[in-house]
């Protein structure tokens, strides 16, 4: 058998059909239906049953899972350790990073491009988490917490929250949040602290609208349709109007990180350098 058919078998389990598989990898729908009748040719067995709700795992799908994510993290680390012992200014760099961000590390993209031509960049601009032991980025820009051991970076920033409304929003309603309309973010951000603020500023006024992404929180406040806390560094950049002062206990820390194993590759390391030298978001005292 090809041991890399256990990619594709993985990536129907993950995602239960054929044309996602395909998507989650990067090819045509009939390579996984190919690659899937192969592998099951290989090893005598049907592994998955089609039906009208999707694919279903046969036993011998469930019991070679295990399996398969074994020759995965053995093949990813084998990668991971190749690639991170690279001294050369070519190959690919994988970013992740939120939304809010993405347009932060406009100018970290541009100089580091004007630096290392060779090097080819791809940003994914998506609140979801991605595995960096997969090998799903190669770097992700982070809002919180301290990261996990498996990880490699530091501090680049860190994001100061405030309420900022729009000058025309000031203008028609003042700079009083409870006369303002507000944006905060859908409950299941669950942003216990903005909600709590929000209670104690504009007590019993429901919000003007609810949403889930930091970009579209910043998009609408531009837009003069409602207030919102966000961070001052985009406040500031895209002139909004603050209207009171930070509030600290909102604050969280951005990271730039990399998987462990990467932290030698040149180009990893100078995109890091890159954006603490350069990203709006930066702090000089770190």
């Amino acid at each position: 058998m090809d041991w890399d058919d256990a990619r594709y078998f993985l990536a129907v389990v993950r995602t239960g059909s054929l044309s996602a598989a395909s998507r989650l990898i990067g090819c045509s729908h009939s390579t996984v239906r190919r690659r899937i009748a192969t592998l099951e040719e290989a090893v005598g067995a049907r592994l998955f049953v089609a039906t009208s709700e999707g694919l279903f795992m046969t036993d011998a799908a469930r019991e070679a899972v295990p399996v398969a994510e074994t020759l995965e993290d053995a093949a990813l680390s084998f990668e991971r350790r190749i690639s991170g012992n690279s001294q050369q200014f070519t190959g690919r760099i994988v970013i992740t990073t939120i939304d809010v961000l993405a347009e932060s590390i406009a100018g970290t993209i541009a100089t580091f491009k004007a630096a290392h031509p060779r090097v080819e960049l791809s940003l994914i601009s998506d609140n979801r988490y991605f595995d960096l032991s997969r090998r799903s980025a190669d770097i992700a820009i982070r809002v919180g917490e301290s990261p996990d051991q498996s990880l490699f970076g530091r501090r680049v920033g860190r994001f100061r929250f405030a309420p900022f409304a729009s000058q025309s929003l000031v203008d028609a309603y003042g700079r009083n949040p409870s006369n303002l309309p507000w944006v905060l973010w859908v409950e299941s951000n669950r942003a216990t602290l903005t909600e709590r603020w929000y209670a104690s500023s504009a007590p019993g006024k429901d919000p003007f609208i609810r949403v889930s992404t930091g970009g579209t929180m910043v998009a609408l406040v531009c837009a003069g349709v409602a207030g919102a806390l966000i961070p001052t560094s985009i406040g500031e950049r895209l002139g909004l109007v603050q209207l009171d002062d930070e509030i600290e206990e909102l604050g969280a820390d951005i990271w730039c990180l990399t998987h462990y194993d990467l932290r030698q590759s040149a180009r990893i390391r100078a995109f890091m350098q890159c954006v603490a030298d350069t990203a709006d978001f930066r702090e000089q005292n770190w």
